[in-house]
């Protein structure tokens, strides 16, 4: 999938859990700018994306990230077809 197609998928999917606008998550974003982003809607927010691409997070994604870019990245790995 192309990263630019990727990120603003889950820039919608974000904006859904959070209550907010997709554009509100740009590579700088953190969580401690969008409000509700804690550990329950962290959680929430990685359900979504599972339920949307038909994957699986491990405990090690439970962390937060350091920002949106390192999320986005973190997501796009287990993404990405394995070859």
């Amino acid at each position: 999938m192309d990263q630019g197609v990727l990120r603003n998928r889950l820039a919608e999917i974000a904006a859904g859990v959070f209550g907010c606008t997709a554009a509100r998550f740009t590579d700088r974003t953190t969580a401690a700018d969008i409000p509700g982003w804690d550990s329950l809607n962290h959680v929430k927010l990685l359900v979504a994306i599972e339920e949307a691409f038909g994957v699986r997070f491990g405990v090690e994604d439970l962390a937060d990230p350091a920002d949106w870019a390192a999320f986005t990245d973190m997501v796009a790995a287990r993404v990405a077809p394995k070859e």
